[in-house]
């Protein structure tokens, strides 16, 4: 790979990194400098994780962007259609954000009714494995007519959910762990002993072998540990499996598009209950934990699959 500034001024490769990369770094370098001069540890770490946050966004819109006009002209229905998808993207997943933060809101103690906004905001990294999953697909479903399903157009989504997932895996692996903890704390309003939910993956699978060296004192708090090690790769996975299930309905679809979108929404349900069904099911010891955590993408892939058999893109 190339260092910035390697590639030749005015070329296609450079367009990208000058008007997305380059600036995004110049940002980040001043933004942690200064919070380094201010010496407050905790606001130079969290604008250095903001920080490669935003890399990682600007990164993956040049990336997206050099792939898409890679791939040949595109019609001005396919442009409407992609337009579409983005501008139903946002709201949905501020709605479905908010939909499933509401179980966690609901009955906690009084005092904690001043703090709402701030622990709204501290579940939104917990909520997002499946909300932005969720809105991606329905975005595909109803945004994009049946006729216009191609193969080149479905690599763009798919790679797109892929590069989705890879930015949920790192909100999973790192950002949902430091929000869950400051939500429980925020909630008892004292430090508490970080669960299972805010272990990072070492700290996780060091648990787990903690609790295998007490026998069968152990076993329940092992597995549940060793699914939770194990949902954490499989859970990003959501943005390619309701992305190929919203693709596979959509072929050659004659249904109306709301028709599709409320397929997609049921599939996001369906597997939000799978998983809770996984867990539930390692709980027990009825389901191996590896199987337990791929238990969902497991059902809706097979779903996909038996969909797409019979459907045919358009040439």
């Amino acid at each position: 790979m190339r260092p910035f500034g390697a590639w030749p001024p005015g070329s296609a490769a450079c367009a990208p990194f000058d008007r997305l990369i380059d600036p995004a770094v110049g940002d980040f370098r001043i933004e942690v400098a200064e919070a380094r001069r201010q010496g407050n540890r905790w606001h130079h770490r969290r604008e250095l994780v903001a920080g490669y946050l935003a890399l990682v966004k600007v990164s993956a819109r040049a990336v997206a962007a050099d792939i898409i006009s890679s791939l040949g002209p595109w019609t001005v229905e396919e442009r409407s259609a992609l337009v579409r998808a983005k501008l139903i993207f946002v709201p949905v997943v501020i709605l479905a954000t908010l939909a499933l933060e509401v179980p966690y809101l609901v009955g906690l103690p009084a005092r904690s009714v001043s703090n709402y906004a701030v622990l709204m905001t501290l579940l939104v990294p917990a909520m997002l494995p499946i909300s932005v999953p969720t809105a991606y697909a329905f975005g595909l479903a109803y945004a994009v007519p049946g006729r216009l399903w191609s193969r080149r157009l479905a690599a763009v989504a798919l790679g797109v959910a892929t590069l989705c997932g890879a930015a949920l895996f790192a909100n999973t692996a790192w950002v949902t762990l430091e929000s869950n903890q400051r939500f429980r704390e925020t909630v008892v309003q004292r430090p508490a002993a970080r669960g299972q939910n805010e272990l990072s993956l070492e700290r996780l699978r060091r648990r787990r072998a903690e609790y295998q060296q007490l026998g069968q004192a152990g076993a329940a708090d092992a597995r549940r540990a060793d699914f939770m090690y194990h949902a954490r790769w499989t859970m990003p996975a959501a943005s390619v499996v309701l992305a190929s299930f919203a693709i596979a309905v959509g072929v050659r679809s004659r249904k109306r598009r709301w028709q599709l979108g409320l397929a997609v929404l049921g599939a996001a349900v369906v597997y939000q209950e799978l998983y809770v069904a996984g867990a539930s099911a390692a709980d027990t010891g009825v389901l191996h934990p590896v199987a337990a955590a791929w238990l969902a993408n497991g059902v809706l892939l097979t779903a996909t699959a038996l969909v797409a058999a019979r459907r045919r893109f358009a040439p």
